[in-house]
């Protein structure tokens, strides 16, 4: 199934140990954009479900382009995000940077985009990861589908968790500095 939530799980994972230095926001949206292949072709498009997209070589062309498209995209989100949530208003871990350097939006659309080929290579047996210099896919099959969507969905919640808990303890540290 294209646009899966399941590959933002390990994302959540690379924010906690990132933090600012990473965009999930920039990274969940080079995980739509390199489905847009395989949503094209189970829409009746006459293309493979993963074809170039899903090799290293296209994920680095889809990750520059999510990165191009994304970085005023994702921006405006957050901005809405900040100005329309009560939440962000009233407690500053539901307030998030809206501004995203070009350093970051660029790692962490490829970041987006290769690790969505690595899991993809585990599920699916004719992604070809390393097109045009090799054919094989060494990774499918290494973890059962049921597994892997159990691990990401794992990786996601203890991601989130992680997040906002030690966002939760550096703002309160912080409070106590200044009290």
């Amino acid at each position: 199934m294209p646009v899966t939530p399941f590959h933002v799980g390990p994302g959540s994972l690379v924010k906690v140990l990132l933090r600012e230095k990473f965009s999930l926001t920039i990274f969940a949206f080079a995980q739509i954009v390199i489905d847009l292949q395989p949503l094209a072709a189970m829409l009746g498009a006459d293309i493979e479900v993963h074809g170039f997209t899903h090799t290293y070589l296209g994920a680095t062309l889809v990750g520059a382009i999510s990165g191009i498209f994304g970085k005023p995209l994702c921006e405006q989100g957050l901005r809405l995000w900040n100005r329309d949530m009560s939440l962000s208003k009233s407690h500053p871990l539901w307030h998030f940077p809206e501004k995203i350097s070009w350093l970051i939006v660029i790692s962490s659309a490829l970041i987006g985009t290769y690790s969505h080929v690595l899991l993809d290579c585990i599920m699916h047996a004719e992604i070809q990861p390393f097109y045009p210099l090799a054919a094989e896919n060494a990774l499918f099959g290494l973890v059962e589908m049921d597994e892997l969507h159990k691990l990401c969905a794992y990786a996601g919640l203890a991601g989130f968790i992680c997040y906002f808990g030690i966002g939760y303890l550096l703002s309160v540290t912080a409070n106590r500095q200044r009290g």
